[in-house]
This record gives C-alpha cells, sequence and structure tokens, in this order.
C-alpha cells in the first residue's frame, strides 16, 4: 500500500525537494574514524545494524529519526566523514536548529569531499542561516564542478533565493510572530492552521502520539516501529479569549492520513485532504451539523482528478474555490486554480490563475481572505527568500491579478514557511513552522502587525425560536450582482457569520420552519474598512410573545431628554460638571434597541459607529448597545452621532463594576465624587 505520510509532505517542502543528489556511501566513507580510534568504520555488527537504520530513515525523508540513530555511533567514531556528512544534512532539515548544520558540514574538506554534493549542502547551510553572500559562494563553486551539469537551473534558483534573501532580510516587516504555546502546541507537530473569520474556532492537522492509528506501518497495522498518521484537531476560545485544549474530530479522523484544509469563513464546512490506494490525494468536505462534524464527502465535479489536489479554500460567498493541483497543462510543479460552484452543488469551469500566481515552480496553498479578492498562497517561485515563501496578490476583477507580493521577512525565512491562513481584520494570520524556540516539530504561531487594510463587512449574530437557537438558513442577495448565496445558522449555538464585500447593496433573509421569513438590509457602499456589524433575529410562537407582554419591563425605549431625573440638571449642567470625570469601573453605552430590532430597520447606519454588542438580563430583555466609554462627553458625542445616523430614540446608559445603573443612581450614590 503506498501512502503519502502526511500534508506536510504533500506540500512537498523545499527541503525535501532539495534532497534529489544520491549521496554514494563509498565516497564518504574513510577507513579510519580517528587517528586515537584504530576502529573500521561499522567494524562492529551492532554498529553496522544502527547505521542501517539511519539510511532507511534518511532516504525516506524522516531526518530527526535518521539524526537519532546517526548519533548512537558518533562518540565511538567521532571524526567519521560519513557521519559528518549525514548529521549535518540531518540538521538542514531538522526544525529550530539549523545552525549546527554549519558547525558538522564546516568540519569537511571540499577537495576530499568532491564526488558528493558537500559544497551544495554547504550553501543551503549557509542560506538556512542567513549567511547569503557565503552561500552564493559555494552555489557558483558547485554549479561550475562536474556534479551539477544536470543541476544548473537549481543553483541559478538558489542563488536569485539569497539575493532576494538579503534584500529581505535588510528590510524586515513590523509584523510580530507569536507561538500559541499550549495548549495548542505541544512536543509533536501541529502545522496547517485554520479559523473562522471571528477567530473563535481553530482546526489544525496533528502528528503524533495522540494520533487515532497509533504507530503503523500502514493504516489499520500497528507496527512499534512504524509511523503516526496526521489526524484533525479543533481548539476554540473560551470566556476569555484563551485557546481550549485541543481535541480530535472524531467524526473525520480515521487510521490513515487526515489533513485540514481550509475552514470556511463562518466555521461550519471545513476542507479536508485525504489519499487512498492508487489515488495521490483529493479534496473532501465535512459540515458541521450542531456539534457533530459529517463524515467527509469527496467534492463533486472536476477539481479532483488521479493526480494530486490538496489544498483550497472557499470565496467568501462560497461561490468559488480556489485550490492547488498537479494536473497537466499549468506551468509547472503545482498549480493555483479556480473553479465555480454549480446550482447541482458540483463544481465545474476550472481555469488556471495565470503567470501573476503560478511560476514554473511548486505554487500553492492558495487561501481566500474573507474580503474576497486578497489570495495568500505559497510559492518557490516569484521573489524567494528560500523555499517556500508565502505571497499576496489581489484580484483585479474576475480573472485578472496583481503581481505576487513577498510577506517580508521575518514571516519568510530561508527555510519553508507554510499554510498562512489570513485572520478577518487584515492585521493578523496564522501559519505553521519549525523555527528555533517551538515547542515540538511544527507549531502554530500568530501574525500580529500585518497592517493590511481590508475593506468588508463582517456580519454575525443569532438566530432563535422563543429565545432558543434555531436551526435556519440565511439567504444573502448581492443586489448589485443578483447573486444568491445560502448559509446556516447552528442549530445548537444559533450563531451565522457572513461576510460582504464593499460597494454592493444586500437583502439578507432568515427562515426558519413553520414562520414567515425575516429580511434585513445592509449596503456597503461606504464601507472603506473592515467592519462589524451584529444582526439578531429572534423567531417567537404567539405564547412566548404572551408572555413577554406581561414582563415588568416595558419594551418601550425610554429616553434621556432634554431634562434628565439625574439630581434636576439638564445634560448640558450635567457635562458641564462631570463631562470628563472618569470612575474606576464606571463606563457609559448608548443603547440602541431592547429584544429585536425592527424589521425595517437600517442597519447599514451602524456600520461606522461601532460593534453593536447585546446583553440578555435578568428580566429576559435582550438590550443592544454601542460604545464602551469611559466619560459622559464621550457617550454623548457617540450618541449624537447615533441620532444623525437615523436612530432617533438612542438613549444613555451606564454600567458600574459591569451592573446596569440608572444615570440618576451615578449621582444620587456621588460615584463621580469618589472618583
Amino acid at each position: 500500500m503506498q501512502l503519502k505520510l502526511s500534508l506536510i509532505h504533500m506540500i512537498r517542502p523545499f527541503s525535501v525537494f532539495l534532497l534529489i543528489f544520491f549521496l554514494p556511501l563509498a565516497c564518504l566513507a574513510q577507513s579510519k574514524s580517528s587517528k586515537n580510534k584504530q576502529v573500521p568504520f561499522l567494524s562492529d555488527e551492532l554498529d553496522h545494524k544502527v547505521f542501517d537504520r539511519g539510511e532507511y530513515f534518511f532516504d525516506k525523508g524522516s531526518y530527526n529519526q535518521a539524526m537519532a540513530e546517526y548519533k548512537r555511533l558518533e562518540s565511538q567514531y567521532p571524526n567519521e566523514g560519513v557521519l559528518i556528512f549525514r548529521i549535518g544534512v540531518c540538521y538542514i532539515n531538522s526544525t529550530g536548529e539549523k545552525e549546527r548544520s554549519l558547525d558538522y558540514l564546516g568540519r569537511l574538506d571540499p577537495k576530499k569531499f568532491r564526488k558528493t554534493d558537500l559544497l551544495f549542502y554547504l550553501g543551503r547551510a549557509n542560506q538556512l542561516n542567513y549567511q547569503f553572500d557565503k552561500a552564493i559562494e559555494y552555489y557558483t563553486e558547485f554549479k561550475n564542478s562536474k556534479r551539477a551539469a544536470e543541476k544548473q537551473k537549481l543553483c541559478d534558483l538558489l542563488i536569485n533565493n539569497c539575493i532576494a534573501g538579503k534584500e529581505l532580510y535588510a528590510n524586515p516587516v513590523k509584523a510580530e510572530i507569536v507561538n500559541l504555546g499550549p495548549p495548542v502546541n505541544s512536543e509533536d507537530s501541529e502545522y496547517g492552521p485554520t479559523v473562522s473569520s471571528d477567530e473563535s474556532t481553530l482546526i489544525f492537522t496533528y502528528l503524533g502520539d495522540r494520533c487515532k492509528g497509533g504507530l503503523q506501518r500502514e493504516p489499520g497495522v500497528p507496527d512499534d516501529a512504524g509511523q503516526y498518521f496526521e489526524d484533525i484537531f479543533e481548539s476554540h476560545k473560551d470566556s476569555a479569549g484563551h485557546w481550549t485544549y485541543p481535541e480530535p474530530i472524531t467524526q473525520i479522523n480515521t487510521d490513515g492520513p487526515d489533513a485540514a484544509i481550509s475552514l470556511s469563513n463562518d466555521g461550519q464546512k471545513l476542507l479536508v485532504f485525504r489519499n487512498s490506494v492508487g489515488d495521490v490525494g483529493d479534496i473532501y468536505m465535512s459540515r458541521l451539523e450542531g456539534k457533530t462534524w459529517t463524515e467527509p464527502e469527496m467534492l463533486k465535479g472536476d477539481v479532483n482528478t488521479p493526480l494530486w489536489e490538496g489544498s483550497a479554500s472557499f470565496s467568501p460567498d462560497e461561490h468559488t474555490l480556489y485550490f492547488a493541483s498537479e494536473r497537466p497543462g499549468g506551468y509547472g510543479g503545482k498549480d493555483i486554480y479556480s473553479a465555480t460552484l454549480q446550482p447541482d452543488g458540483s463544481w465545474r469551469e476550472v481555469r488556471n490563475l495565470g503567470p501573476q500566481i503560478n511560476t514554473e515552480y511548486d505554487d500553492d496553498s492558495p487561501m481566500m481572505h474573507p474580503d474576497g479578492i486578497t489570495l495568500y498562497f505559497n510559492s518557490v517561485g516569484h521573489s524567494n527568500m528560500g523555499g517556500n515563501d508565502i505571497f499576496s496578490s489581489t484580484l483585479i476583477n474576475d480573472t485578472t491579478w496583481t503581481d505576487a507580493v513577498n510577506l517580508g521577512y521575518p514571516i519568510n525565512t530561508p527555510d519553508d514557511d507554510l499554510f498562512f491562513f489570513p485572520a478577518g481584520d487584515g492585521n493578523r494570520g496564522f501559519y505553521s513552522s519549525g523555527k528555533k524556540g517551538g515547542f515540538g516539530q511544527q507549531d502554530v504561531y500568530r501574525v500580529d502587525g500585518l497592517g493590511r487594510k481590508n475593506r468588508f463587512v463582517m456580519v454575525k449574530g443569532t438566530v432563535t425560536l422563543d429565545d432558543k437557537a434555531v436551526d435556519a438558513s440565511v439567504i444573502v442577495l448581492n443586489e448589485k450582482k443578483g447573486t444568491e448565496s445560502t448559509f446556516k445558522a447552528n442549530s445548537v449555538t444559533g450563531r451565522y457569520l457572513v461576510n460582504l464585500p464593499p460597494d454592493n447593496s444586500f437583502k439578507i433573509r432568515f427562515k426558519t420552519t413553520g414562520f414567515d421569513e425575516e429580511v434585513k438590509t445592509l449596503n456597503t457602499f461606504k464601507v472603506d474598512s473592515f467592519l462589524e456589524s451584529t444582526i439578531d433575529v429572534q423567531f417567537m410562537t404567539d405564547a412566548y410573545k404572551a408572555k413577554l407582554k406581561r414582563i415588568q419591563d416595558s419594551l418601550a425605549l425610554r429616553k434621556d431628554t432634554a431634562k434628565t431625573a439625574a439630581a434636576g440638571m439638564s445634560v448640558a449642567e450635567l457635562l458641564a460638571k462631570y463631562g470628563d470625570s472618569k470612575v474606576p469601573g464606571l463606563e457609559f453605552r448608548v443603547q440602541v434597541g431592547a429584544l429585536k430590532l425592527k424589521d425595517n430597520f437600517n442597519y447599514s447606519a451602524l456600520l461606522r459607529l461601532g460593534k453593536v454588542q447585546k446583553n440578555k438580563g435578568d428580566d429576559g430583555i435582550t438590550r443592544f448597545t454601542i460604545g464602551h466609554v469611559s466619560t459622559l462627553n464621550a457617550v454623548y458625542l457617540l450618541k449624537k452621532k447615533i441620532i444623525n445616523a437615523g436612530i432617533k430614540d438612542a438613549f444613555v446608559v451606564a454600567e458600574y463594576k459591569r451592573k446596569r445603573i440608572p444615570l440618576k443612581e451615578v449621582i444620587a450614590q456621588g460615584l463621580f465624587q469618589k472618583r
């Protein structure tokens, strides 16, 4: 049974791609291990078996396992060239200890190793350690040797990498790279992160002793000397904003390789990579039904072929799929394509994205930003500092892309940088790396400070029936384009999320069985940044409505008129006396609605005024507020803007130590005097 071992191998890391050189053992071995120990190399049968195991793992590309075997022989044969060479190459392909490759390979005399590719690996070791000028010297010397007769093109690529690397390294971007740490990252491998647009859900691929099948020779065949086959894990943000302990998605994971590709914006659909006997790799999709993921189904249509397809993401309206494939007819290696959703649920109209995206080398891992026009992807080509770098390109119209832009150092390095997944606001993203200082082989990192200005509106909320979550459809009509997309509110939480592009008008229809649909309108014509809007929809039975009428708290919105009950002072007097006063624990907001906003409410008016927050009180009433300010002057200025936007019955509310308190009580209790 021939199976690819993991998605990270399916991406074809450049470090593996480079190991195309056969290293003849006879050219490396020396007759004696050292002057001090006149012991012929591998004269002991047990040593020979250890070395053979190392060679087995080395040939498979399992460099950590290979190094462990070689290291067992190092003290016995400390100056043996073959061990020094092999360990040095293993360090080139290790996680977090690239600098040690120079310690080992630098001990070898290139003249004595002229029949090997030592010069090439010295170039690679120096490149990985940002010694670009030295790397260019070694690559150039190797390029001019007989060993490189068929490798001129590769040497030219690596030299160009070093030239670009010098420029990128000298001009680092200001982004901060943060290891997510435990519990997400462990001593094993976590990679391929994908998040929902609101960053409430994180799904990634895991490789380690928590994998479902344990150590196996092949899927379903246990073997203590075997390997793990990757699984998919998920984590969620808790109320304090921390990631929960990751758990395996048992409904998806099998004994074989299962890898997370990408999560839809609303977190309700997950694209999954699988491969099987006779199939190099295909793209599948699972749906979240309540809290349970369904068995993944292979995508229908023209996306999957007998060749490799292993990475993909949706456009925000889920009408377009961007994916990577090794199918013939591209620009070379892996290319990135798009496909269009058909009425029958299949994917057709496959198009190559063209030379602005694709190169003669591997171009892979396309991730479309929630703004619908910014594509992030991996490439071995373009202006690259080594290995796979992360690039971005912007969609100008339906078929034209801008030239690819390198995200820069330190996001990109001379090694492989893979699986970048952008967050909603344009300022953050997630990716995986085996860089120094991590917790395991591969770790998940967050990138802060990207400084990208993305224009779109994230609309989210909950759909309920009698104040309980309900299974509902959310149908979004783009009135400008005339296209319609259907999303689902989660049946357990009631939550939904859709991302809307700028310069459009939308009708959003909410449907659940047994009720007339609720229709909301929103336009994004003046949107010039990332904005959030909350639209909650509450379906109610007649019996529930009758119950609400009996609640003592009137649903009528109270108004803070020109004369307020706050100790008999007018608003002007109140602001003159306490307008700039700040009291620890005292905050002000503007209430814009209670229970539910009217069907004809203009949500577009709220977009520029701030995030709408909701809070259900002990009386059962859900209230909607904007703002989170510490002074009366600030909150009354906000109120004025809200009223000018068309919400005439907005009014100011106060909270003290997170409990709602009438404004007159703030005065009566003398809180301003206690500051």
